[in-house]
Parts: structure tokens; sequence; C-alpha cells
């Protein structure tokens, strides 16, 4: 981190709140759940609902505060475009496999997450 935050290095850092973090977890995992079980509607309103319920709880906080945590530091590594590519498009495929139960779907999601994953980690000791 060089000083100023880019808009996308606060969106991002705003994850490391530790409300919103919690909050995306258990979203995450109950959205997953539900939309393995087909019922959209479930897992929209906790896969989208609960983090859109933390992103209030950290408005206001200060990010700059946030990006200097452990956890807003590892934050911060996500903050690039190419990562941020490759965590959309993977969790896109991740989702269609698994509302689907289509295994090998699902595999490719999360191992195009991984990639933007370690595009990430590469950036660790020269940006952040």
């Amino acid at each position: 981190m060089n000083g100023k935050l880019t808009t996308l290095e606060r969106i991002m850092v705003q994850h490391a709140h530790p409300v919103k973090f919690v909050l995306e977890v258990i979203g995450i995992i109950w959205g997953t759940y539900f939309l393995w079980h087909q019922n959209v509607t479930n897992a929209l309103l906790f896969g989208i609902g609960l983090p859109l319920v933390g992103t209030l709880a950290a408005w206001g906080h200060d990010e700059d505060k946030l990006a200097k945590s452990m956890l807003g530091k590892i934050m911060l590594v996500h903050a690039d475009p190419v990562n941020l590519f490759f965590q959309v498009v993977g969790l896109l495929v991740m989702i269609s496999g698994i509302y689907g139960h289509m295994t090998e779907m699902t595999l490719w999601g999360i191992t195009i997450v991984v990639f933007g994953h370690i595009w990430g980690w590469g950036r660790v000791g020269r940006e952040v």
C-alpha cells in the first residue's frame, strides 16, 4: 500500500470489517446450501442479503485503519482488476455448477477463483 487507497482498494478493505466479514461467511455458507437445493429466493436472501447488512455495518468506518489490520492487508491483496476478474468469473461458474449439481463445473469455478488468489498473492511483497 503506497499511501492513498484507490476506489477498488476502499471497497475491498471494507470486507475486513469484522461484522461484514462474519456476515459474508454466514451468507456464503447458507447461500450455497439453498442454491444446492435450488431455492433461489433464500440463496439470494442469504448470499446477497447478509453481505449487504454487513456493508451497512461497515459503512462510515475508517478504511485507512481497516487497511492496516491483518485482515485489511489480506483484502488489499485482492484489490487488483485481474484478480477481481478471476474471482467474478470463477464465482459465476461455481454458482452454475452448484445450482445444477455439476461437480466438475463447481470444481472449475473453484479453480478459477484460486487462480485469482494466486495472482493476488503474487503481488505480496511487491505492493502490499
